[in-house]
Order: structure tokens, then sequence, then C-alpha cells
């Protein structure tokens, strides 16, 4: 096995620790033990991954899936892929969100995964979706062969498919059953509904045939919990009142009493609802039956009929709003006060939502943890190791934290005792003060600057004091309803200024430009992490401290509130440091941060670096010295 590493290995010469990763994985590998990996980006931990796979996989014929949370971590894994189908014979597909490859002018009317599985399903029976026909044709035969030969980008199949009018996510998935690494996201191994297909695809017929690698692993535990949740808004009552009366006689037809109720139920909620003061209230099951005006013993034949009219209205219009009512009240009966999940009614924007919503990840990752052949988690930030493996259920992992490749000189960190951002000492004052040092920190660094968050309240709290006046470089900003095209867009021009004289980019900790974004060289000098993003305490947070309080005597809080937000404040503040030559200073702007679990919690590379400055004078003095220092 050694010398097929040596084979498929493109490099000349490996990183720091990157053979002893290489090593520990196939140890795994061969003894059948789960691996937990952190190692900071920069570590060449996907190549080293994917070295250590390969060899295995092809000696004991099983099929690898890499998944990743966002598009630009697959796409990472595809670049590494080419290197290695240039030395070795392997075939490396990618495959995204169906609502994402769909080409289809209807994809894009739907927000709801399910809804979008069965719209697809309902316009390929009647034979109404053109790109889905075209998939018999010769010319989808030659593109099959191309996706299996050529490690290609999920842009590149679904640009050569809206060429051709081919549905690209169907030709994917007839590639895929070639395949011998799958690279995925997250949601085809954690969503039981997409799953079972998925590894048909793949031609598995079971977990056991596959290696499941975690990229990005600190995101697992949430996105488990999310793919459960249930939800209805005023948007989607409102649309099933329209469907009611819209297929009225139809509907009567099939049970006029079911019918009846279900009107007068729908307007009592829109009455009910519409007022609610508070932004979140926790509800039981209890709560649920009498918002809904349903007695227990009645909810499953009451279910049953409003199925009956999602199947009519779906032969009609692909998608039923009374079918997802139906789903809602069947998936409440089904785990009714389970401790593991939580009903909760919260006000929005346009109205308000009920939501089920799990409060433990094993629900998802269980039957995963337990029947997949093997299981690899890798991320920059998992420290630490213990806790992440007791939330995801994972026992007697080989569990293994790995230095950075940065030289020592190259990283600097700091943190100021002058200020907190404690929910009770955010004063007009204090904000002044902190862009007083954002000021100075833009100002005393050569080009760019990333100042991350912790909320947008608190970013627009920032911007209302006059931060954008107080710093000489241009100041570019996240909005929480910004595009992907426009963040995309916001992105290149804050990378572009590194060319120039530098700019600020003001995010948010745990957002997509803090975690699912790359900034190497000069595109990103210093990273200003501003507070802790700690979310303000309410019915859910509450929920899930008192949850994990129950099944970790002692650590509820500790496992439910604070160690999420010190999670995101070491994934921000590795924001900068991307490959083995990059130089950058960390300045994290709140006292709490030299303390106790935070400091605990954070990566070692960078709580064994940190320095404590005490003034603007103290900071002034540690970034000059900083910068003047030699690589």
């Amino acid at each position: 096995m050694v010398k097929l590493r040596e084979k498929i290995f493109p490099y000349g010469s490996f990183y720091p620790n990157q053979r002893e990763l290489i090593e520990i994985i196939e140890s795994c590998l061969e003894n059948g033990r789960k691996c937990i990996v952190e190692a900071a980006t920069g570590s060449g931990k996907t190549i080293a991954v994917l070295t250590a796979v390969i060899p295995y996989m092809k000696k004991n014929r099983k099929k690898v899936v890499y998944l990743t949370r966002t598009h630009k971590q697959m796409d990472r894994v595809i670049e590494e892929g080419k290197k290695i189908m240039e030395r070795c014979k392997v075939s490396i597909v990618p495959i995204t969100g169906k609502k994402e490859m769909c080409i289809n002018e209807m994809a894009s009317e739907t927000k709801n995964i399910r809804e979008l599985y069965e719209m697809c399903k309902t316009l390929r029976e009647k034979k109404e979706c053109r790109y889905y026909l075209n998939i018999t044709s010769e010319t989808s035969k030659k593109l099959e062969r191309e996706i299996i030969n050529n490690a290609m980008y999920s842009k590149e199949i679904k640009s050569i498919c809206e060429e051709f009018r081919i549905c690209p996510y169907e030709l994917v998935k007839m590639a895929l059953n070639s395949a011998d690494i799958i690279v995925a996201s997250y949601l085809y191994i954690l969503d039981p509904y997409i799953r079972e297909g998925f590894l048909n695809s793949i031609a598995c017929h079971n977990l056991e045939e596959v290696i499941v690698i975690f990229d990005e692993a600190h995101n697992v535990p949430e996105f488990a919990k999310n793919v459960m949740k249930m939800s209805l808004s005023k948007y989607s009552l409102s649309s099933m009142k329209k469907e009611l009366l819209k297929y009225r006689k139809e509907l009567k037809d099939i049970d006029e009493e079911v019918f009846e109720e279900t009107g007068i139920m729908l307007d009592n909620l829109q009455d009910e609802l519409s007022n609610i003061e508070i932004d979140t209230y926790r509800l039981y099951f209890k709560d649920i039956l009498k918002i809904f005006g349903i007695p227990c013993e009645r909810i499953q034949k009451f279910s049953g009929v409003l199925e009956l009219f999602g199947e009519l209205v779906r032969k009609k219009e692909y998608r039923s709003y009374l079918g997802h009512l139906s789903e809602f009240l069947t998936f409440a009966y089904t785990i009714r006060d389970s401790p593991k999940y939580a009903y909760f009614l919260s006000k929005t924007k346009s109205g308000f939502k009920i939501e089920i919503s799990p409060l433990d990840p094993k629900i998802v990752l269980e039957e995963i943890v337990n029947n997949v052949h093997n299981l690899i988690f890798l991320s920059g930030t998992l420290y630490p190791l213990d806790p992440f493996s007791e939330i995801v259920g994972v026992e007697n992992a080989m569990k293994k934290s790995f230095p950075p490749p940065f030289p020592k000189e190259n990283i600097g960190v700091l943190v100021t005792s002058e200020i907190t951002t404690k929910f009770e000492m955010r004063t007009r004052e204090m904000f002044y003060r902190i862009n007083d040092y954002i000021s100075e920190i833009a100002r005393l660094t050569p080009k760019n600057i990333g100042v991350f968050v912790p909320s947008f309240k608190f970013m627009n709290a920032l911007l209302d004091a006059g931060l954008e006046r107080k710093i000489e470089k241009k100041l570019l900003h996240e909005r929480e309803d910004m595009s992907s095209s426009e963040n995309y867009e916001l992105v290149r021009r804050f990378k572009n200024y590194a060319r120039k004289g530098g700019a600020v980019l003001l995010g948010v900790q745990g957002g997509r430009n803090s975690e699912g974004e790359d900034y190497p060289g000069d595109m990103m000098n210093a990273v200003c992490v501003v507070g802790v993003p700690y979310a303000e305490p309410n019915a859910v947070t509450d929920a899930q401290i008192e949850y994990y309080e129950s099944t970790f005597r002692g650590r509820g809080k500790y496992y439910g509130y604070f160690l999420d937000a010190h999670r995101k404040l070491g994934q921000t503040a590795g924001r900068a440091h991307r490959s083995i030559d990059d130089k950058a200073m960390i300045i994290f702007l709140d006292n709490r941060v030299r303390y106790g679990n935070v400091k605990r919690d954070l990566p070692l590379w960078i709580s064994e670096r940190m320095k404590v400055v005490s003034s603007m004078a103290g900071l002034r003095y540690e970034l000059l010295r900083f910068w003047s220092r030699k690589s």
C-alpha cells in the first residue's frame, strides 16, 4: 500500500504532518476504526485523505463518498482529484443538490427540497420535462463518459447540459454508477429521504459498502438537526387555503367533513397567530393539538385525508401545501412528546412560523455511524475533539489534532483587555471604542483586513456609530438579505483591493464569508474578530441546553450554548492563514477570549500564541513589530 500511496500522491514533497495524517487514516481503515481529525486549512488534508483512501477502496471494492458543505469546498476536492487522475486510474464525480443542478424553469419556484423532489417526479411521470426526455440521447451517453473519465466541476457539467438541453442531475446520476469517488453535499447521506435513492445511484445496496468522509465536520451536528426540521409559515397556511378554494368540489368529494374542518382550522390559525408578541415560544404536543383544534385520537385519520387532498392537488400542480400539512401533523403525532424534539412558535418578518426542531444530531447520525463501512471526520476547527465525538455519537474513534504548517513568525495573535461585547455592556460608547480599534488595525495593516462580528444586529450598531467614516480604507460589508451573486461580487471586489491599497470586509462570524471563503496572501493580512458569537438567549437555546443537560450531565450549557460559539470564533480567526506562506495577524476584540473555556476551545495554534494588549498604544506597538519582522 505504501508503494501505491507514493504513486498516487501528486506532489513532490509532503507538508509537515501530512505523511502522518495519511498513515493514521490508512491504519483506521485497515482496523475498522472511525477517525476524527483536526488539521488547519493549508495542511493539505484533502489530498492526504484521498491518497490514503484510494488504495484501500480499490483493494476492498468500496465506494468513497466525500461530503462537503459548500460548492467551493466541493471544487477543491475535484481540483485535487484532477491531479490524482493524472497518476492513477480512478473516477471522481461531483453531485450537488437537485435544486442547484436543475435547469427546468419550475425549479426556482420551490424552496422546500422535498417539494422539489415531488415536483420533479411528477414532471418525469407526465413526460413534461424536456431535459429529462433527452437523457436517452446519444449525446447524453457521450457526456456521461466524459464525466466518468474526467474530474469535472459541477458548474462545467451544468453548463454543458444547458447547451445540449439535457438534465444535469439525471446525467450525473448515470455517471455515479461507474464512479469510485463521489463528491457530494451533506444532504445525500444525512437526509434519509434522499439517501436511499442516492445509494442506488452509486450502485451500493447499503451503507456498509461506503466509506464516508465529512469535510468541515464542525458543521455536521447542526446540519444533521436541520435535515429533520419541519415548519409551517403564514405563507404556507395561506397557500393551503387557496388550494381548498381552487379544488373545492374535488376535495369535498374525497371527504366533505375534513374539507370543512380544514377551512375553519386555517382561518383560526391565521387569526390566532398573526399577533404573537414574543419572538419565540416553546410549545409542546398538547399545544400543537390545541392550536390546530384536532383531538389526539383523530389526528391520524385527519392527516390521512389531507394526504389524499395533497395527492389530488399534485396531479394538477406538481406540489401541494395541503400535502405538506399532512406530513407536518403526521410527524408531530409520530414524535409527540419525545425529548429529542421541541416545538416552537416564532415571530418572523412575514408573520409567524410553527416549527418542529430536533435537539439531537444523533437522530440522523446514528444510522450512519452504526452502518457505514468507515467514517472520517475532517475539519480545521474541531478542537476540543472529545465533545464533538460525544455529540455525534462516535465511540472509540481515533482522534488527532495536528499543528498547522505555518511558520511561527507568520502568526500573530492579540486580544485586547479593554473591550468586552457582553450583552449588558453594549453601549453607544463601547461601539465607538470598537470602531477606534478597527480603524487603527486597518491603518496599520498593509493591505486587506477582515472584520467579523457576532451578528448583523451588532454590525448595524457599528455602522450606526460611524465605522465607515472612521476608517481610511474602502469598507465593504455583508447584508443579511444579500443574494449569493451579490455576495460573490462583494468578495471579488474585496479581493481585488489587495492589489491596490487594501480594503476592509465586514461580515458575521459563522457566516458564508467567515467560513466558506479563502483569502490567501494579501487578500487578508489581518482578521479582526469582534466579540464572541453567543446566540441571544431564547426558547430555542433554552431547549437545547435543557436537552443536553439531560444527556450530558453537568455539560448542558457548555455543549448546547458555549461550544458552538467558540468553534465559530476559531473558524473565523483562521480565515487569513490558508496556505503555508501566508503571514497574518489575528486580533480578538473581546476580553473574554483570554479566559476559561473560550481560550481552551480555540485551536492550540491560536491559543498558545495569544498576547494580551491593555491599550491602543499596546496594540499599535505589537502590530508595527509584527509587520516589521521578516517572514
